[in-house]
Order: structure tokens, then sequence, then C-alpha cells
């Protein structure tokens, strides 16, 4: 029996950061395009308030600002949340990036300040 030792590559970075997230499976089928870094966050809130009661549109628009660090993002993971069921699996999809280590630390520099 032969088994591939590339799915079980351990401790490379790049391997990683270019696995497909699942919010891009959902951008690809909804929105016909490649990721989520294609959609605004104008699109996806103007989607959210056309929809208000689509739990994937307001998934999608909470990632989006959380991927920006914006200050609205606490209130729509409030929003969100009434929406799923289970908590923790939603906080779960909410932080995997931070988990995969794609947290971008250069938006928070202040500057003269090391």
């Amino acid at each position: 029996m032969r088994f591939s030792t590339e799915f079980f590559q351990i401790g490379k970075a790049a391997y990683i950061s270019n696995m497909t997230r699942e919010t891009d499976y959902l951008v690809q089928s909804l929105f016909e395009r490649e990721n989520m870094d294609e959609m605004t966050l104008d699109e996806l809130k103007g989607l959210s308030e056309q929809y208000p009661f689509s739990s994937i549109i307001q998934f999608l628009y909470t990632c989006k600002l959380k991927s920006l660090y914006h200050l609205d993002f606490p209130d729509a993971v409030s929003k969100t949340s009434l929406f799923f069921r289970d908590a923790y699996w939603l906080d779960h999809q909410l932080s995997e990036e931070a988990e995969i280590g794609s947290f971008k630390l250069e938006r928070y520099k202040v500057e003269g300040v090391e």
C-alpha cells in the first residue's frame, strides 16, 4: 500500500497559508469570485442590509470586518451569533485565521514605537 506524504506536510507555513479557506468556497459558489479578498466591504454590507436574515451573508460580512480590523466587528459578531446554534463553532470559524498564523501585526504598529 502506498501513502502520499504531500498531504501530511507539517511545519511548512507556505502550505498552510495557501490552503483554500471555507469562506472562499462560499464566496466562489455564491458570488463567482475566487476568494474573500475580491469582495469589498461595501458589497457585503449592502448584501447584509438587503438580505438581513441570510446567515451566510451575515457570516461573510463578519469575516470581512474581522479581516479589515474594523470597529463594527463586535456588533457584527453579536448579530451573526443569532443565526448560529453553536456559538463555539462560530467562534472557531472566526478565529481560524489567527490559528494558522496569518495575523497581521503591522496594522497595529504605531509610528515611532518599536
